[in-house]
């Protein structure tokens, strides 16, 4: 079976499922290319006093809460997908 993508881009619902998971990937590689880039340049820093340590000790560790926070974003957008497909948000409900 060949996919037709100019219908699917064409027929609003199918660009809209297409769009969103295209946002989805997105997010998942701009958390995982942030993450790593983030701890890269976080381990080569030192401080210079007890003080600057801790500093860093914290931003470390609101890091890894907002990273994993951001890792649950894919799965809020999942979630929504589903619910539109079901009826949900004026989607679903006709075919292609």
């Amino acid at each position: 079976m060949k996919l037709n993508f100019r219908k699917i881009w064409n027929n609003r619902s199918g660009a809209g499922f297409l769009g969103a998971i295209v946002m989805l990937l997105g997010v998942m590689f701009a958390t995982i290319i942030g993450a790593i880039v983030f701890f890269a340049f976080a381990d080569n820093i030192e401080g210079t006093s007890a003080n600057a340590n801790s500093t860093i000790d914290d931003v470390v560790t609101y890091a890894i809460i907002v990273f994993t926070m951001l890792a649950i974003v894919p799965l809020i957008l999942i979630g929504g997908l589903m619910l539109r497909s079901l009826g949900f948000f004026g989607g679903g409900g006709t075919g292609p």
